[in-house]
C-alpha cells in the first residue's frame, strides 16, 4: 500500500506565489509589499507607514499627498448647485462619481430637472 502525500490528497494545489482570487502568479516583490502593508511599515523602503503605505519621505518623493490635496481642493472650489450631468460632463467623469462626492461632502442634489419659472407659494 502506498501512503498519499498531503499535497496529492487536496484536488488542487496551494501556491503561496499565486494570487487567491485568480491563477495569474504574483512576484516575490509584491509579496514582500503586502507584508509589510500587514506589519504598518513602508511598502518601498520597510520605515514605518505614516499614513497608507508609505514613510513621508517616500510619499513626499511619490508625490502621493500632494495628489490627494489637488484632488480634494478641485472638489472644494465646485460649484454644487449645477445639475450633477453638468458636473459630469465638465470634468469627464461619470454621474455616479459626482454623487460619490457630493455625498463626501454632505451635499444634497439640487434635484431634477429644470428649476421651476414661478416657484410655488402657499396660498393663504
Amino acid at each position: 500500500m502506498v501512503a498519499l502525500k498531503p499535497s496529492n490528497s487536496l484536488p488542487f494545489s496551494f501556491n503561496p506565489l499565486t494570487n487567491h482570487m485568480t491563477p495569474k502568479p504574483i512576484s516575490r516583490q509584491r509579496l514582500w509589499q503586502i507584508q509589510k502593508r500587514k506589519e504598518g511599515k513602508c511598502i518601498t523602503c520597510a520605515k514605518p507607514a505614516n499614513g497608507l503605505n508609505h514613510c513621508d519621505e517616500c510619499a513626499k518623493r511619490n508625490g502621493v499627498r500632494q495628489r490627494h490635496a489637488e484632488r480634494k481642493a478641485l472638489w472644494e472650489v465646485v460649484d454644487w448647485t449645477r445639475t450633477t450631468n453638468e458636473l459630469a460632463k465638465e470634468f469627464g467623469i461619470t454621474p455616479a462619481a459626482v454623487c460619490y462626492r457630493r455625498k463626501q461632502f454632505g451635499i444634497q442634489s439640487p434635484g431634477r430637472g429644470r428649476p421651476r419659472k414661478h416657484p410655488i407659494t402657499p396660498t393663504p
